[in-house]
């Protein structure tokens, strides 16, 4: 092969607590996408996603022995980093002849950190489509990697720093995810976001064009919002139902509905094709982009399920995130999308920057209040590539990457941010308080009940309702504890 791309091994325990064993297996979309683009250019490509296949150290080496790749790209999240490091260095042990190419949000955004690391050859910044196309040729026949435009890389002991590749506009042109590569029967995922199985992925846009606080995906993939044509998503559509046996598909772009009228268009087209008999889906979308007809639409369509980004109860918060939403348009959008019989997820903060305690216990109401069948609550989280992060950075000193997950009230790990005027026990508490009163109501049990449709999700619910419950023991201990 000429290219190895891998996945690295993700440190669940350590990660995720005691939320481990219920932790999805996402298929990693972006590095089925770019062995695709590489296959279309000739390139010969394999995928080892070490987060559902065997993976050690001897495996490794046979695959690298007997592949003899040219290139071996890892792609890492911030929580990742440092298993994708260590694989790097793993990789170097079996030969020296791979050029290690490190790609991803994180890389992405401190290339200049990581491309130090003796390990690592070259940090593939932003959409990397092209870029491993482009890079790989450069190396196969010899050429340098100075017109090889959105890398990071040393040279003579400096950093190089090619200028940014430019964004695919014509999403068109690219082929689809080569989901060929990857056992696709080992993924699952989240478990509020499940309807039916099995369960497939699949994007059909990039750019954000907000400017949410918290977030650095548009730093990405840009602010401008590329879509795929309906006409691709429909062929899209129809193989994954035909070749993959999709019977739910959860649309993965940040915001399924940015434009109202191409989202029309693509329900209106899988009604037109039956796909709506076939298939449910599930997607994420901005409280303020939703309206009766439209949701009513898409239910038609198909959907079954619609996150929502409501985040805080606090209007004044609201806008120290950027959301550019209030706290109205949340109340009706979930209105809206239950009277429309869309089940409704939403996630929250708590510990936002100058966030009170009373305006936390305010949130955690407030999810109550709303009709919501699902909800995730987070402890605010400064991820590099940020404005968030940007802003007070200064303030949570040297951590380990490792630790960084927005889950902390349910691990081991500090929290990586804390307010001014809060404390980092306290923050956990809420979290887990919030998960606790919202999820254990009879409303909302019985709901989930309604929901099962396996075995393996009576094992899940299970699994997390006796993490809620320990957390009701952990809370009176740290209070007796004071």
């Amino acid at each position: 092969m000429d290219v190895l791309l891998i996945n690295p091994p993700y440190n669940l325990d350590k990660s995720m607590g005691r939320l481990a064993r219920i932790v999805p297996t996402i298929m990693p979309i972006g590095l089925a996408y770019i062995a695709s683009s590489l296959l279309k250019k000739g390139i010969s490509v394999q995928i080892l996603d070490a987060q559902v296949h065997s993976f050690e150290f001897n495996s490794l080496k046979k695959k690298i022995l007997q592949g003899k790749p040219v290139v071996v790209g890892l792609t890492a999240t911030t929580s990742m980093i440092h298993s994708a490091v260590q694989v790097a260095a793993m990789v170097k042990k079996i030969s020296k002849k791979p050029t290690v190419v490190l790609g991803g949000c994180h890389a992405s955004f401190m290339p200049n950190q990581l491309i130090r690391n003796k390990n690592i050859d070259v940090i593939a910044r932003g959409e990397a489509e092209l870029t491993m196309a482009n890079l790989v040729q450069a190396i196969k026949e010899g050429k340098g990697l100075k017109k090889v435009k959105g890398i990071t890389y040393m040279k003579n002991n400096r950093i190089k720093t090619n200028s940014p590749a430019a964004f695919v506009e014509n999403l068109d042109e690219l082929p689809f995810p080569a989901r060929e590569l990857l056992p696709i029967n080992k993924y699952r995922p989240q478990l509020d976001m499940m309807i039916r199985a099995p369960v497939r992925v699949l994007l059909t846009a990039r750019g954000c064009p907000f400017n949410c606080f918290f977030c650095g995906g548009r730093y990405i993939t840009g602010k401008k919002y590329r879509y795929y044509s309906t006409e691709k998503v429909m062929s899209e559509i129809r193989l994954l139902i035909e070749e993959y046996g999709a019977r739910q598909l959860i649309f993965q772009d940040d915001n399924f509905v940015v434009n109202k009228q191409r989202t029309e268009e693509i329900c209106h087209t899988m009604i037109e094709n039956g796909f709506n008999k076939k298939v449910l889906w599930a997607c994420e979308s901005r409280v303020d982009a939703v309206t009766p007809e439209l949701l009513k639409l898409m239910h038609r369509a198909g959907c079954r399920i619609i996150s929502y980004g409501i985040e805080t109860a606090s209007q004044r918060l609201l806008n120290i995130l950027k959301k550019d939403i209030t706290v109205e348009q949340s109340r009706n959008a979930v209105k809206w999308t239950k009277q429309a019989k869309i089940e409704c997820r939403a996630t929250f903060m708590i510990g936002i920057p100058t966030e009170s305690r009373e305006e936390s216990l305010a949130t955690i109401e407030f999810a109550k209040q709303l009709d919501l069948d699902m909800a995730k609550f987070s402890i605010a989280t400064p991820y590099p590539g940020t404005e968030f992060y940007e802003l007070v950075k200064g303030q949570i000193g040297r951590r380990d990457w490792i630790e960084y997950n927005a889950l902390s009230g349910f691990t081991e790990n500090d929290v990586i941010y804390v307010a001014d005027g809060r404390t980092a026990e306290e923050l956990e508490s809420l979290q887990r308080r919030a998960m606790r009163e919202f999820y254990l109501r009879p409303k909302i049990v019985f709901r989930l009940l309604g929901r099962i449709r396996s075995f393996q999700q009576i094992r899940d619910y299970l699994i997390s309702a006796k993490v809620l419950l320990s957390g009701v023991v952990r809370d009176r201990g740290e209070k007796q504890a004071v």
